[in-house]
């Protein structure tokens, strides 16, 4: 533990210029209560960007639960997930990339390598390129016109890399929850991939809000996590080396299924540039997963209705 301690608002600075600076988008599968946050080419969204509990399936857990323990916080919360999907090798479902996402053995960045050394490539050279990985991050927003909670997946060298440098040139501290805090006006500039027009690289603008995030509109943000398919290292050498390619037998964190997704996102900067070494339940409007019986209703005085964390949260995973 530090003799000195950071104000809050240093380590929320800390926290939103921190990155790896990071898609056809299958690792990921939306329940039907949760939706994605489309962005338009040349339309602007003004967002917040909301903080999500997190849990062990987090790659930066252990640096966020040791943090909130030395100052005495119950919540374990982060802005941003980010990670790494291989999705190039024909053939085979995407799967997340262990070596880059959380700094573990991944077979196909293996494969990669020893192929390097049989037929002694360059780690860029054109014959790996199937081995490749795509940087993207995914974000929990809301729009500030109201609206629930959706998820923002979006390539790394379009959207992350550009808050951050923005933030820091314009010192814009806008994981601040409170009305100090800013929302951010996104204008996706127009990209063309494949014949196909879609929103690319976003032109970023703070705007100071109005009016903060209440206890209610905290306690409804839920772990976008949970909704990737992160496969382990068995099942991923399984599914590459010809097993169970039709039907991948990929685990979810805390059990969903498969992803079926068939967004097509690519472009160069997006990929591998260099080598890489129970308690009560919060209301919301409705309860991520929920049955049409488990409807909630918004906390009473709420800024907005929101989707509802989920129902087996675990203590640690509370949010701030």
């Amino acid at each position: 533990m530090s003799n000195s301690k950071l104000s809050r608002e240093d380590r929320l600075r800390a926290r939103q210029f921190s990155g790896k600076g990071q898609g056809k988008v299958k690792v990921l599968q939306l329940p039907n209560d949760v939706q994605p946050m489309m962005l338009e080419a040349e339309t602007t969204t003004t967002l917040d960007f909301v903080l999500f509990p997190v849990s062990n399936s987090h790659p930066q857990y252990l640096e966020i639960k040791k943090d909130a323990e030395e100052y005495g916080e119950e919540r374990l919360v982060d802005w941003k997930f980010e990670y790494a999907v291989h999705k190039r090798i024909q053939g085979m479902p995407e799967v997340i990339c262990h070596q880059y996402t959380y700094g573990r053995p991944c077979p196909i960045c293996e494969a990669k390598k020893t192929r390097m050394e049989e037929e002694n490539l360059e780690w860029d050279d054109k014959k790996l390129d199937e081995y490749a990985y795509s940087r993207r991050v995914a974000y929990l927003v809301a729009e500030v016109d109201g609206g629930e909670y959706k998820v923002l997946d979006y390539p790394s060298g379009w959207l992350q890399k550009v808050l951050e440098e923005k933030g820091k040139k314009e010192n814009i501290l806008f994981l601040d929850e409170s009305e100090d805090g800013h929302s951010v006006k996104l204008t996706p500039i127009e990209h063309e991939f494949d014949g196909n027009t879609m929103a690319g690289k976003c032109m970023v603008k703070f705007q100071p809000r109005k009016v903060g995030f209440t206890k209610g509109d905290l306690d409804a943000a839920f772990n976008i996590v949970d909704f990737f398919n992160i496969q382990t290292y068995d099942e991923i050498y399984e599914i590459f080396h010809g097993m169970d390619i039709a039907e991948p037998t990929g685990t979810v964190s805390r059990g969903r299924g498969r992803t079926v997704s068939t967004e097509e996102v690519a472009d160069d900067e997006d990929f591998e540039e260099t080598p890489v070494k129970t308690e009560e339940k919060p209301s919301g409007r409705r309860g991520r997963g929920a049955t049409s019986t488990d409807v909630k209703e918004a906390p009473t005085g709420s800024r907005r209705r929101r989707a509802a964390v989920q129902e087996d949260i675990a203590e640690e995973d509370i949010p701030f």
